[in-house]
C-alpha cells in the first residue's frame, strides 16, 4: 500500500481588463502571485480545486501548476485499445524497464514513511462538540478547529470554505452544550 499526501490549493487571479495583459501567470514565472499583494489592478480569488476547473473549463483557460509539483506528482501511463472490444485501457504507471519499476516503488515507500511519520507528529486529538466546555474555548477556536470538531462529532456535509465562518458556527452552535451557549 502506497500512500501519499498532497494537499492543494486554488486561486484564481482575476484582472481589471484594461491591464489584464500585465497580470499573465506562468508556470515558469509566478511573480504575478507576489505582485498581485497591495495591487489596484489584480486580485488573487481563493476558491476550491473542483471551482477552479470548472472556471477553467468554462472560460478556457489554463490552469498553472508549478513544474516541482507537477514533476513530482505525473506517471507515464499506457493507453491501448482493444482490437477485438475497441474498449480503451490505461495502465498506470508504466515503466519502460525492471530497474525503472524497482526505483518507483523504492520512491513510493519512502513517500509512504514520510508521509506516516508527519501524520504521526502533525495529527491532533479534536473533543466532539458536546464536550467543549466553555464559551471562552469556542470564541477563541479558530473556523479549522471548529470544522475538524464537526467531523468528529459526526456531521459530514459540511459548509464549503467561502460559505464562510458563519455558515460553520451555524453548524456547530446548535451541537454544543446549553451551558456552553448561554
Amino acid at each position: 500500500m502506497y500512500l501519499s499526501f498532497i494537499f492543494l490549493g486554488a486561486a484564481i487571479l482575476v484582472a481589471k481588463s484594461s491591464v489584464a495583459d500585465n497580470w499573465t501567470l506562468d508556470y515558469k514565472d509566478t511573480t504575478a502571485i507576489k505582485d498581485v499583494r497591495g495591487s489596484n489592478e489584480a486580485q488573487l480569488v481563493k476558491c476550491t480545486m473542483d471551482e477552479l476547473v470548472g472556471i477553467a473549463l468554462a472560460s478556457q483557460l489554463p490552469v498553472v501548476v508549478s513544474s516541482k509539483l507537477y514533476e513530482s506528482t505525473s506517471v507515464d501511463g499506457l493507453l491501448q485499445q482493444d482490437t477485438i472490444t475497441y474498449k480503451i485501457t490505461t495502465t498506470a504507471p508504466y515503466f519502460n524497464s525492471i530497474q525503472e519499476e524497482k526505483l518507483y516503488k523504492k520512491e513510493m515507500e519512502r513517500r509512504e514513511q514520510e508521509s506516516l511519520a508527519r501524520l504521526n507528529k502533525v495529527a491532533k486529538i479534536v473533543p466532539k462538540a458536546d464536550e467543549i466546555s466553555d464559551a471562552t474555548t469556542f470564541l477563541n477556536m479558530k473556523t479549522s478547529e471548529k470544522r475538524a470538531i464537526l467531523r468528529r462529532s459526526g456531521v459530514i456535509d459540511l459548509p464549503r470554505p467561502r460559505e464562510g465562518k458563519r455558515a460553520v458556527d451555524a453548524l456547530i452552535i446548535p451541537l454544543l452544550d446549553e451551558e456552553v451557549v448561554v
